[in-house]
């Protein structure tokens, strides 16, 4: 197979031998049949380059569609959209909610407030889109180390979002957040089966989320 591939393509012997012809209008041609299959080779390359400049190639209409699912799913819980508060019986919430800038994600930016105006934590929660279990799903980070995650699943005009959050002392926190959109503006919520560390909690709300003005927040720069 290497001596057929040396004495065919592109060797010296092919380039040199005698295969040139003068033709009665002045010009040559090659009368060697290899010269003409390297010419179709040459063609077919150039002309898959075309086709695949004009048409986006396989992996770009994967990415295309990926990015289309997880945006289309999050459009699902656009309302969470805008600067909302809301006031508890233990904290006032503060939360600005925006798009990421690769609309791929929901950023959520918010604050607790004791009844005194200090801070109790701070969050930010990244809401995307799961492609395998096909449900919207939320990562927690708070200010003080504590971390955690949800889920979200609607149920008729309501979302209902079991959280579980690792607080930075070693407790864990758990509850089932229940968000109902308002078809005017804002949403319902409230907070049931809460737990620390097995303990149970009194519920909360539910209580109505109003619109505010709230200090911008600076997405994380990679979402």
């Amino acid at each position: 197979m290497k001596k057929i591939f040396q004495k065919t393509f592109f060797t010296p012997h092919f380039f040199l031998s005698n295969s040139w012809e003068p033709t009665n209008f002045g010009f040559v041609r090659f009368s060697d049949a290899r010269f003409g299959n390297v010419l179709l080779l040459i063609a077919a390359i150039i002309l898959f380059a075309v086709v695949c400049s004009a048409s986006p190639c396989h992996g770009q209409e994967e990415q295309a569609t990926s990015l289309s699912a997880a945006h289309a799913s999050l459009e699902n819980v656009g309302w969470l959209l805008g600067d909302w508060t809301y006031d508890t019986t233990e904290v006032r919430m503060e939360c600005s909610i925006r798009w990421s800038p690769s609309g791929n994600y929901i950023i959520s930016y918010d604050t607790a407030l004791a009844p005194d105006g200090s801070i109790v934590y701070r969050q930010i929660r990244i809401i995307g889109f799961n492609p395998i279990s096909e449900l919207l799903q939320a990562w927690i980070f708070r200010n003080d180390g504590g971390f955690g995650s949800a889920l979200f699943q609607q149920f008729g005009d309501s979302w209902i979002v079991p959280t579980r959050i690792i607080l930075a002392d070693g407790r864990v926190t758990t509850a089932t957040n229940i968000y109902t959109p308002v078809k005017s503006s804002g949403y319902i919520w409230k907070s049931i089966s809460r737990t620390l560390n097995n303990v149970e909690l009194p519920p909360l709300g539910p209580v109505a989320a109003q619109p505010a003005t709230l200090k911008p927040q600076t997405e994380p720069p990679i979402l």
